[in-house]
């Protein structure tokens, strides 16, 4: 696997090793900063937004720039594709960017391998029809039977909400075939593949988690920690969390335009910094003399709580994005109109798209 794709961590999902683990409440302190988590049970390894710190170009060279993330995530919100990342485009960019501020991996191999294939199909597709058959492998869940497998593309389409696989997806990207079941296409694991022990683990830096396999039972599916992360397991679920080191008071401040944060873990103090430049934004302080890591301009208001600043301008959707109006023609996208969905108070934003 492509690590550079791979650190991608949830900021509007809880992470369960981090609710689930004595780090928890170190995590939380430091997470408190991009919206917050809290301590609890934990779910299985669920998808999550891509994030990758460092420069990067928008011809696959290296990881996605913060240009390729609003490309992706106006796409998303033009064309309907729901994901993990949330519709609105505003909610989709500002989960990324968070999370590329830590670099955490917490998202199932599967969903890693589905945020890739967004990136490269927003830099070829033209259209939403385009886009949607690119990061769909070809296939659509319209029409189509649960628990079908066509060759390796597994479809589960009736369980949509399952956060290890994607509805449609390959399952060759995780070294895997496909066999239909009554909830949906499965992706199966060789009958080789060594036992499962535990639901998931650490093996030196590497995460081990489990998936049915051939045959019956469950096996091991492994993917390789990150540099600059440390794999961490409580037996229910495994992370790739950042390296931190020991610092000397509890606080936090800018350092130019990092963000430094100086946190309670255990008996000890832990350092965790956070470089604004890499993901276009500026470090500075908030009301209560927390650093983050904020947008440059302010030609517009961000939604706060659980809104958005999706809007229809005639045929044009418009964003507020880093301080910025985008704006996209849903005909520029082969669509005919902007609508605004309704939704449901205190649990879906209304939210506008194109049709």
């Amino acid at each position: 696997m492509d690590m550079r794709w791979s650190r991608l961590a949830a900021t509007d999902t809880v992470v369960a090793i981090m609710k689930s683990s004595a780090a928890c409440v170190f995590f939380s302190v430091m997470l408190g900063l991009l919206g917050g988590v809290a301590c609890g049970t934990s779910n299985d390894d669920s998808g999550s937004p891509p994030g990758d710190g460092g420069g990067a170009s928008s011809d696959g060279g290296s990881s996605p720039t913060t240009s390729d993330v609003v490309r992706v995530c106006m796409l998303n919100n033009a064309c309907g594709n729901q994901s993990p990342l949330g519709l609105a485009a505003d909610t989709c960019v500002e989960s990324v960017l968070k999370a590329r501020l830590y670099g955490h991996v917490t998202e199932a191999p599967e969903q890693t391998h589905r945020y890739e294939r967004m990136f490269e199909c927003a830099r070829t597709a033209k259209t939403c029809s385009e886009y949607l058959a690119c990061t769909r492998f070809g296939g659509t869940c319209e029409g189509t039977v649960a628990g079908s497998c066509q060759g390796t593309i597994a479809y589960a389409c009736s369980s949509p909400g399952r956060s290890e696989q994607p509805p449609i997806f390959d399952c060759a990207l995780v070294g895997a075939t496909c066999e239909p079941s009554g909830s949906g296409g499965v992706c199966v694991q060789p009958a080789s593949a060594p036992a499962c022990t535990s639901d998931a683990r650490c093996d030196g830096n590497t995460r081990v988690v489990c998936r049915p396999k051939a045959g019956g039972g469950t096996g091991e599916l492994r993917s390789d920690c990150p540099a600059g992360t440390t794999c961490l397991s409580d037996g229910r679920a495994a992370a790739c969390l950042a390296e931190s080191k020991p610092c000397a008071a509890l606080g936090s401040q800018c350092e130019g335009d990092t963000a430094v944060l100086c946190a309670g873990q255990g008996d000890s103090l832990s350092e965790v910094r956070s470089g604004c430049a890499a993901v276009g934004r500026k470090c500075a302080l908030d009301e209560k003399n927390v650093a983050r890591c904020v947008p440059i301009a302010s030609d517009c208001t961000a939604a706060t709580g659980y809104a958005n600043t999706t809007r229809c301008d005639g045929t044009t959707l418009e964003v507020c994005i880093e301080g910025r109006v985008e704006r996209l023609d849903c005909a520029s996208v082969g669509m005919t109109s902007c609508t605004v969905s309704p939704g449901i108070p205190s649990v879906r934003p209304d939210t506008a798209t194109c049709q």
